[in-house]
């Protein structure tokens, strides 16, 4: 029943899988590949003196049933912004979801640093725990998530520090709509998935700015 729920979701706005920026404990099914790219406000982009949105474009591989990893690279609009941010993330599933026991997962972003870490914008270090509830109904799948992150990695900017979670309610398969708090900005969010390989994400981030984009999914 649970790799059913699994297989269904797509990746947030930081290009793991989970709701709509936060990440949540699951992952996709092993194999499954996933590309796309979000459109990002400036006041989110994490690029300090500058005024300009930003596109991120990202790719994501499940590689075994308990792990997966991803490489974004984040680009400034505009003219004279060649160079853009990369980072690369990886969530490890220790716990497999059960009847009555929550799957659990630790995962990092944005890791990598110069000797300053100047160019680490997104950093994060995090634990987080998901579990599913089937409802059968018009509203098919309710999920839980609960996390916490640290900043104990040296970087120029962090995300998740604290206590973060949320809930989505899945209606009818192809449907999902998204409430969370991603220990700053509390952001709501609605998930759509066509043809079984393409999905788009929208939503405001703060209840106030429009992010969003959309991707393909593939089994190798």
């Amino acid at each position: 029943m649970f790799l059913g729920v699994i297989s269904l979701h797509s990746q947030s706005l930081n290009s793991l899988s989970g709701y709509y920026n936060i990440p949540t404990a699951e992952i996709n099914n092993d194999g499954r590949v996933v590309a796309g790219a979000f459109y990002i406000p400036y006041r989110f982009s994490q690029e300090k003196g500058f005024d300009r949105d930003a596109i991120s474009y990202f790719s994501a591989l499940s590689y075994f049933p308990f792990l997966e990893m991803s490489l974004r690279f984040t680009k400034l609009l505009g003219p004279n912004y060649a160079l853009g941010d990369r980072m690369f993330s990886f969530k490890l599933k220790f716990i497999t979801e059960g009847k009555y026991i929550p799957s659990f997962s630790v995962g990092a972003q944005d890791f990598f640093h110069s000797t300053e870490a100047v160019t680490n914008r997104y950093n994060s270090l995090y634990l987080v725990i998901t579990k599913n509830i089937s409802v059968r109904n018009f509203i098919n799948n309710i999920s839980l998530t609960a996390g916490y992150g640290s900043d104990i990695i040296k970087a120029n900017g962090h995300e998740y520090i604290g206590l973060f979670g949320g809930v989505s309610l899945r209606i009818l398969e192809h449907l999902e709509f998204m409430f969370e708090n991603d220990a700053r900005f509390y952001n709501v969010g609605a998930r759509i998935k066509l043809f079984e390989h393409i999905f788009l994400l929208g939503g405001y981030r703060d209840l106030k700015y429009f992010s969003g984009g959309g991707g393909v999914c593939f089994q190798l």
